[in-house]
């Protein structure tokens, strides 16, 4: 027994490494960095090392982590490592690039800024990529990628694509570079000798995609001055409502039923700003997290406007009744550089395009004691002006002299 205790006590045993333990995330939310340790069980009775190449740090790794997203900001860092950079005083030795690149940990955010194109936010973008982070991370690392790594993650194609207001109604391919003009000559209209041609291959542009084929001329116009009416807004008016719903099918847009009094929500045919620092489409997409935003600029002449041109089945008016306008700084606690960011929709107007120019339906007057999203969601009154366009245009220099519109949403009623 005491020869096989000392046999034992006498044979080599290799060191181990134990366990890597992770370290706290260097950020309280977003992208940030964590560095892990491990140790090694030492070796007994002239046992090897713990083995490690002498091309890395086998006690000690960084790598990145990826908490629950910051609250709602144009704002954000460009460096995985600037908590460090902030602890050893960079914020202010090196004040120019710590601006530039770590303005969220620097408490810099209430610069303006952004870019229209469709590029990698992050440096370390294709690392990222390689380690599958784009399809096979967890779904907050998806979500991250998507937005803050688009190039790498090729979602630049698909967020063109989103722009489409209807993903199955296209032009064909072939023609779709030539249906606008076609539409313009009157081929898409009912009773062209090239409606039919048009209705399949130029379906997006014709507004072709919903029709069943049925008889056309069970939705018309018994009276010339059909669509001369409309425009004066008879089809929902009394005491011509009924008189309308039956002679002015196809101007009122009755085709299917009676004509209402109730607002519904207009479709865009087009949408467009003065600059783009995000996209105009951001706007009227229905997503959460995405937001329109022009650059700011302090020239009085430029004012900042966002331009919502209205999709119509006939003709290029409409009624236009209500806009309702979610301001994009929504949210959070209300400081002094919270008011700052919410005061670029203040003063802004909303005015309606008319067949004489255009007209002012009203001004925003910024809500400063609540950033509640009920607070700064803002419904301006048109009082049914028969317009194509609805424009919100900033002129008042209300964020540090300067012009700029961050619009979250825009919806149009008629």
């Amino acid at each position: 027994m005491m020869l096989i205790s000392l046999i034992t006590s006498t044979i080599p045993v290799d060191g181990i490494w134990n366990d890597w333990i992770e370290g706290e995330c260097s950020v309280t939310c977003g992208l940030g960095t964590k560095t892990s340790t491990r140790t090694c069980e030492e070796p007994t009775n002239g046992g090897q090392e713990c083995s490690c190449s002498d091309l890395e740090d086998c006690t000690t790794k960084t790598e990145a982590c990826l908490l629950s997203e910051c609250p709602e900001s144009s704002c954000q860092d460009e460096e995985v490592g600037c908590s460090e950079f902030r602890d050893l005083g960079y914020c202010k030795s090196e004040y120019e690039y710590m601006r530039e690149n770590c303005p969220m940990t620097c408490g810099y955010c209430d610069e303006e800024g952004g870019s229209d194109d469709c590029t990698n936010l992050h440096e370390d973008c294709e690392i990222f990529k390689d380690q599958q982070y784009c399809t096979e991370g967890s779904e907050l690392w998806v979500s991250w990628m998507a937005i803050n790594c688009a190039e790498s993650c090729g979602k630049c194609e698909e967020e063109e694509e989103s722009e489409e207001e209807d993903g199955d109604c296209k032009d064909s391919s072939q023609h779709a570079a030539d249906c606008p003009g076609w539409n313009d000559e009157g081929y898409c209209k009912k009773g062209s000798e090239y409606y039919e041609w048009m209705s399949e291959n130029c379906m997006a542009t014709c507004g072709t995609c919903d029709e069943d084929g049925g008889d056309e001329d069970t939705c018309k116009d018994n009276n010339d001055k059909c669509d001369k009416w409309k425009r004066e807004g008879k089809c929902t008016a009394p005491p011509n409502k009924e008189y309308m719903l039956n002679n002015c099918k196809k101007s009122c847009n009755a085709c299917e039923g009676e004509v209402t009094d109730e607002e519904i929500e207009l479709s865009y045919k087009s949408v467009s700003q003065s600059s783009t620092s995000k996209k105009a489409s951001f706007a009227v997409d229905k997503a959460d997290r995405t937001k329109s935003q022009t650059k700011c600029t302090n020239v009085a002449k430029n004012p900042a406007w966002y331009s919502f041109e209205v999709k119509v089945n006939t003709g290029n008016e409409a009624k236009i009744t209500k806009v309702k306008i979610l301001n994009l700084h929504f949210d959070g606690k209300v400081t002094q550089s919270k008011i700052r960011l919410l005061n670029k929709l203040n003063g802004a107007t909303v005015q309606v395009k008319t067949e004489t120019g255009y007209r002012t339906c009203g001004t925003i007057r910024v809500n400063t004691k609540s950033a509640a999203k009920a607070d700064q969601t803002y419904t301006i009154d048109c009082g049914g002006i028969i317009g194509s366009h609805v424009k919100i245009e900033q002129k008042s220099k209300s964020f540090k002299k300067k012009n700029c519109l961050d619009l979250y949403e825009v919806n149009v009623s008629g």
